[in-house]
């Protein structure tokens, strides 16, 4: 087994690269060792940071991610039917999302990142609706747990401490969109990556121990 890699995964749930590369990762997280650390950040604080916009934003560049992403899905073997709200508006449940992080194990808090990815990409639950934010099964939030959590997510601090999360995250790390991933190499070499097609070449960046053998490596139920 190579050295143990630390790999901070910045996400938002309305990416749908986010998506994309978090399925990856999982599909590696054994074969390169990693120490996946979840970071939930509200895009749009990154993007009003940078003055960057989404892809979905215009007309044209949206028209050619929704293709590509067809494409990258399958090829991925990946699953992916947004809901008519694409790319909808995250800010609820991604303060969920920030919430858990502190209340969950890594394990639960891993379940529940992709309870809302499939919500959001495979079922199609509108963002906007109710049930989406409440949608994460009792055997990763127990239903008096949620009814806590739909409270303490809307609290001052909680908006506060992404809006800190985010600006930290830019300035530290020159982040601008996401997926944005923080990669940690055993001699203490860090470098980013930003989107799902660069697995080949932190691959390469981390050393001969960590194969990239594509993004269906071996059979798998994930």
């Amino acid at each position: 087994m190579p050295p143990r890699i630390k790999l901070d995964f910045f996400y938002d749930i309305g990416s749908p690269y986010s998506y994309l590369a978090f399925e990856i990762l999982l599909r590696y997280e054994q074969l390169w060792n990693l120490d996946l650390q979840l970071q939930p950040v509200l895009l749009g604080g990154v993007f009003k940071l940078t003055g960057n916009s989404s892809p979905a934003a215009t007309q044209y560049k949206r028209a050619h991610m929704m293709n590509d992403i067809s494409r990258v899905s399958q090829e991925f073997q990946i699953p992916f039917s947004p809901g008519p709200e694409f790319p909808g508006n995250t800010m609820q449940t991604m303060k969920m999302l920030r919430y858990l992080k502190d209340e969950l194990s890594p394990a639960k808090f891993k379940e529940a990142t992709r309870h809302y990815f499939k919500e959001n990409f495979q079922v199609g639950t509108a963002l906007s609706s109710p049930d989406f934010v409440a949608s994460l099964p009792t055997d990763i939030l127990p239903a008096a747990d949620m009814e806590v959590a739909l409270v303490k997510s809307k609290e001052k601090r909680i908006s506060e401490l992404m809006k800190a999360e985010s600006t930290n995250l830019v300035e530290t790390h020159g982040a601008f969109g996401f997926p944005w991933m923080v990669v940690h190499r055993s001699d203490g070499e860090v470098a980013c990556y930003f989107g799902s097609d660069r697995f080949a070449n932190m691959a390469w960046w981390l050393g001969p121990e960590y194969h990239w053998m594509g993004p269906v490596p071996v059979k798998s139920n994930l």
